[in-house]
């Protein structure tokens, strides 16, 4: 039979409320269940302010290791952090109001640090927007361009070396019209016209080429005006 490691618990309950919290604490399988019968509860109390502080303090800690990369970074170029160090006395630095300006600093760069990772994120965001949209760089028309009443327009992008003589095999006469937009080592990016009773057989002849689609829901203008924006 395993052992299992106990723990000594102490809770602090309104008056009133021993029986029902002993008969809860006995249900959950704990032993030995007992009141305090101390007049005395000022220790409880300490203990309990004692966790509480505890908790600021590890809470503190993880911001300060948060952000001491940071200025370790600032320390390596000189300048403030790279100053001479020099002795202070504990006691003043919290009184003089030093300790509140240094952790309001040290707040400060938490909210820089995560500022920071989310520019990074946004022009992460806007790098791969902008290389999806250059190869359609020379297509004149909005890049979320749905058609009209009767026809389909869509885009995608074909193996590379792809001729258009092999859609017109392929297809035939259910491709309204086609344009070759550009071409790289990557593929053959066209944009295709369709009556939209053809087009979900087009898309399904032309996912036998290697035919990928490519949507663009949010680019509201050209690929080159999104771009330049």
């Amino acid at each position: 039979m395993s052992v299992s490691v106990m723990k000594k618990l102490t809770v602090i309950t309104p008056w009133g409320d021993e029986d029902a919290i002993i008969k809860r604490l006995m249900r959950s399988r704990c032993v030995e269940v007992k009141p305090s019968h101390t007049d005395d509860y000022g220790y409880l109390l300490e203990n309990f302010s004692c966790d509480s502080k505890r908790s600021e303090i590890e809470r503190k800690i993880a911001t300060l290791e948060k952000i001491i990369p940071v200025l370790v970074k600032r320390t390596n170029r000189g300048g403030l952090f790279g100053s001479k160090r020099v002795k202070v006395n504990r006691d003043e630095f919290i009184s003089d109001g030093r300790y509140d300006a240094a952790w309001q600093m040290a707040l400060e760069t938490t909210n820089a640090i995560s500022r920071t990772a989310e520019c990074r994120a946004q022009i992460l965001s806007a790098d791969t927007e902008i290389a999806s949209l250059r190869p359609w760089i020379s297509y004149g028309m909005e890049a979320n361009a749905a058609g009209t009443k009767y026809t389909d327009v869509t885009l995608g992008v074909l193996p590379a070396g792809t001729k258009i003589s092999v859609l017109e095999d392929t297809i035939g006469e259910l491709l309204g019209g086609v344009e070759i937009v550009s071409e790289d080592e990557r593929g053959v990016y066209v944009s295709l016209i369709t009556h939209k009773s053809h087009t979900d057989k087009v898309l399904s002849e032309l996912t036998t080429l290697g035919f990928l689609k490519v949507t663009f829901k949010d680019v509201a203008e050209t690929p080159s005006d999104a771009i330049n924006t």
